[in-house]
């Protein structure tokens, strides 16, 4: 019984959310670890009738299930303590604005100590690119329980020195519309839509900023704590303001043609960045010097200081940094897309059909 005592305490009997549903701790943990006994979804309003028909169906001793439940019990808390620059601690983020369906996944791949860190790092990317790609690409989430079920069965048949592999090669090989994992093309195809701002959902949007700043930022980064997509300090800006008719006239004058291009440049990814605090309003829709300016003094991210106040890379042959900053325009808006769709698929690639 000293096995769950502390599972008779805080934190576990607190109340967490999942989705829009207030659950204690202890009964998702339940439900998390008896999926990994049974290879089933567990529901956790079936968690006592499931576990009830497990238990004498499985031959193990009481005192054997609560020792291994405490086990995965501190596995769980262990996961939570993750920083962001390890690959859980980044999957683990984007999860709370994606889906809680790969935890029975990742509490068997840390709770088991034969898997080596590298393929749970292995496991890690693969799903953190699953999910971003289809959240981009507006893919459904509904058949997540069940594949991630089965991403799990297919681990534990695994060699557990093989299991990272076994779980990107179990995405990989999905072919259900539901379960697809984009490929570069169809994700590239998603990141440069014109209307991506609002297509997309704003928490996995405000997400696919904050990975796209986190991977730009590098061991020479001064005083750059690896961001949280669940941090309430971060916004989405938009650097052409959705109100642009006072103070953003149009280039090449009023006309239908050239309204439509800028209605389409300014939702795209590349006219979006992060601050850290909300720009004053009437600052935010104020010509660009202005507003350039200010983003000079406050801005300590890379996805606005690489990209937007300087010429992004790869670009300088064609581009002095004084021209790049002279103006903000629609050529420049679809020129950073370009540059920032290619850097997510860096961020998130698709490994080759080879993956062991």
């Amino acid at each position: 019984m000293n096995a769950w005592l502390p599972l008779d305490a805080e934190p576990w009997r607190g109340q967490v959310t999942t989705g829009r549903i207030k659950r204690a701790l202890i009964d998702l943990l339940l439900a998390y670890w008896l999926t990994i006994q049974n290879r089933q979804d567990v529901l956790v309003e079936h968690l006592f009738a499931d576990f009830k028909k497990w238990l004498p169906e499985s031959g193990q001793h009481a005192s054997d299930v609560i020792r291994n439940i405490r086990h995965y019990a501190d596995t769980y808390q262990r996961l939570r303590e993750f920083p962001l620059t390890d690959p859980t601690g980044r999957l683990l983020d984007c999860m709370q604005t994606m889906t809680t369906t790969p935890w029975p996944v990742l509490l068997y791949l840390h709770a088991t100590e034969e898997v080596p860190s590298d393929q749970r790092a292995i496991a890690a990317r693969a799903i953190d690119s699953f999910l971003m790609r289809r959240a981009v690409c507006l893919m459904t989430t509904k058949d997540y329980n069940r594949l991630f079920v089965q991403v799990l069965a297919d681990a534990q048949e695994s060699d557990p020195a093989r299991a990272g592999f076994a779980v990107a090669r179990s995405l990989w090989n999905q072919t259900a519309e539901a379960r697809l994992w984009p490929d570069d093309h169809t994700f590239l195809d998603a990141l440069i839509m014109p209307d991506l701002y609002h297509r997309s959902y704003r928490a996995r949007l405000k997400a696919l900023l904050v990975g796209l700043e986190n991977y730009l930022r590098t061991p020479k980064t001064e005083h750059a704590p690896v961001l949280s997509s669940s941090d309430s300090r971060l916004n989405i800006e938009h650097v052409l303001p959705q109100k642009w008719e006072t103070h953003w006239p149009l280039p090449d004058g009023d006309s239908e043609k050239a309204r439509e291009k800028r209605l389409e440049a300014v939702h795209q990814l590349g006219n979006l960045t992060l601050t850290t605090t909300k720009l004053n309003p009437s600052l935010s829709n104020r010509e660009w010097l202005l507003k350039r300016d200010d983003l000079r003094a406050h801005s300590l991210l890379r996805l606005t200081n690489s990209s937007i106040l300087s010429v992004p890379e790869g670009l300088g042959e064609k581009w002095s940094t004084d021209r790049w900053v002279a103006c903000w325009d629609e050529d420049r808006i679809q020129l950073r897309t370009l540059w920032l769709a290619r850097i997510a698929l860096q961020a998130w690639p698709k490994p080759d059909i080879d993956i062991d």
